[in-house]
C-alpha cells in the first residue's frame, strides 16, 4: 500500500471539516429533515442542500446522508460532503461489511460492472443505490445535482467529494462513479478513516482511472494507525483492499495498547491531529491535542506514524499489555 507525506494540506484541513458538517445536517429525531442552518460553512463556502439515502437492510429509513458546500464566488468549487455511521441502521449497514457480502459494481446508468469481478461491500451498495417510496437512490440524487448544477448560472468548476467513516467509503463509490461519467470538470478525493469498500478487482480498476495517475487529483485516503475501522476485513482471508493512497497520522486515546474504537475513529479527533501537524515543522503531531466531540472533551496521544504498524495492531496492543501487567506484577512481588 503506498504511503504518501505530500499532501494539498489546505484541502485536506477543508474537507475534514466539510465532513465534520456533513453529521450537523442530520439528526436522529427527523432523520429525513436537513439541517442546514445546523452546518458551519469553511471560509468562503456556502450552504446549497442536502441529500438522503435508504438504509435498507432492516427498517428502510429514509436519512439524511450528506451536504452539498459551494464555493462564494466564481469559477465554482463544489464540496459533496458524506457523514458517516450515526444512526442504528447506520450501524447494520457496517456490520454488513463486516460479514462481506459483496454486490457487483455498476456504473450509475449502465447495466454491467466495468470489469467482472469488481464487486464491493452489499452494505454500503445497499445505502448508495437503494430506494424508497420516499426518495430515489443516493446514486441517481446525486447525479441529479450535478445535472441541476451544469445546467445552472453556477456550474461545476472543480468538484471535493469527502467522507468520514461510513461517509468515505460512500465518496468512493460516487468518485469512481463520476470518473466513468467523463464529466467536464476536475474531481478530488480526500476521505478520513475509510474501510475497505471492495475486493482487489474493484481497487484494481479505481486505480487505473485517469485522475489516480495525477498527484494532484488522485484520491487520498487519511488514516489514523490506531483506527481500527480501516483495518476491517484485512487479513483474514476475504478479497478485501484498500485504494492507495494513505497519508498517515497516530493518535490514541488512554494507553496505547487500548482500542478506543470511537475516540481513535473520531473525525474531529482527525480534525485536531491534522492541524496540529499541519502547523509544525516536522510534519507530524507530535504532543496531546485536545478536541470537542459532542459533549465530552478528549486529550489524545499523537505520535510519529509508523507504516510498519498498519493494521498490526492487534497482536502489537496484546504483546504490550501482557508486558505491562507482567512488570507490574514483578513490582507487586518486590513489595
Amino acid at each position: 500500500m503506498p504511503y504518501i507525506r505530500d499532501i494539498d494540506q489546505d484541502r485536506a484541513a477543508l474537507l475534514v471539516r466539510a465532513s465534520i458538517q456533513a453529521y450537523n445536517a442530520f439528526d436522529t429525531a427527523h432523520p429525513t429533515t436537513c439541517y442546514g442552518g445546523r452546518v458551519t460553512c469553511p471560509d468562503g463556502y456556502e450552504f446549497v442542500e442536502c441529500w438522503t439515502g435508504v438504509d435498507e437492510v432492516i427498517y428502510q429509513n429514509t436519512e439524511i446522508y450528506g451536504i452539498v458546500l459551494r464555493s462564494v464566488s466564481a469559477p465554482y468549487k463544489y464540496i459533496f460532503a458524506f457523514r458517516g455511521t450515526w444512526s442504528y441502521d447506520d450501524i447494520v449497514v457496517d456490520l454488513e461489511e463486516i460479514f462481506y457480502e459483496q454486490s457487483a459494481f455498476v456504473p450509475y446508468g449502465k447495466s454491467t460492472p466495468p470489469v467482472p469481478g469488481a464487486k464491493v461491500a452489499a452494505g454500503f451498495w445497499s445505502a448508495y443505490t437503494a430506494s424508497s417510496s420516499m426518495a430515489k437512490p443516493m446514486q441517481q440524487q446525486l447525479f441529479d445535482l450535478i445535472g441541476k448544477y451544469q445546467s445552472s448560472s453556477k456550474p461545476i468548476a472543480e468538484l471535493y467529494i469527502t467522507g468520514h467513516s461510513l461517509g468515505a467509503a460512500l465518496c468512493e463509490l460516487f468518485t469512481l462513479d463520476v470518473a466513468l461519467a467523463k464529466l467536464p470538470f476536475k474531481t478530488v478525493n480526500y476521505n478520513y478513516a475509510c474501510p475497505p469498500v471492495g475486493g482487489q478487482a474493484f481497487v484494481d480498476f479505481y486505480d487505473r482511472q485517469p485522475a489516480q495517475q495525477d498527484p494532484h487529483t488522485r484520491t487520498v485516503r487519511i488514516q489514523n494507525t490506531y483506527d481500527y475501522v480501516p483495518c476491517l476485513g484485512l487479513g483474514l482471508g476475504w478479497d478485501y483492499g484498500h485504494v492507495p493512497y494513505a497519508y498517515l497520522i497516530a493518535f490514541h486515546y488512554g494507553r496505547d495498547w487500548e482500542i478506543h474504537p470511537v475516540v481513535n475513529h473520531s473525525a474531529e479527533g482527525y480534525r485536531a491531529v491534522m492541524d496540529c501537524a499541519f502547523a509544525s515543522p516536522t510534519g507530524y503531531c507530535l504532543g496531546q491535542p485536545s478536541f470537542r466531540d459532542g459533549s465530552k472533551v478528549y486529550q489524545v496521544t499523537s505520535v510519529e506514524p509508523n507504516p510498519n504498524t498498519v493494521c498490526d495492531f492487534w497482536p502489537e496492543r496484546k504483546k504490550m499489555r501482557a508486558a505491562a501487567l507482567e512488570s507490574k506484577a514483578t513490582e507487586t512481588a518486590a513489595y
